[in-house]
């Protein structure tokens, strides 16, 4: 199983593109600097049978990422 990170997986295209990459086989962690929303788009993908984990993060925040 491959695994992809989606940044601004929480919403929009990010989700679309999470959704879809789930859908055909992957793993997807989906990133959001708004942790809430990135718990609800992996739950939405885990519920349609997929396999997601929800990673908060700011992707223009260095230290953020580094952690």
């Amino acid at each position: 199983m491959k695994t992809a990170v989606v940044t601004g997986g929480a919403s929009g295209i990010g989700l679309a593109v999470a959704e879809r990459l789930a859908g055909d086989g992957a793993h997807v962690a989906v990133a959001d600097f708004n942790a809430e929303a990135a718990a609800a788009a992996a739950d939405k993908i885990t519920a349609a049978g997929g396999s997601a984990m929800a990673v908060a993060v700011d992707v223009a925040d260095r230290g953020s990422v580094d952690r």
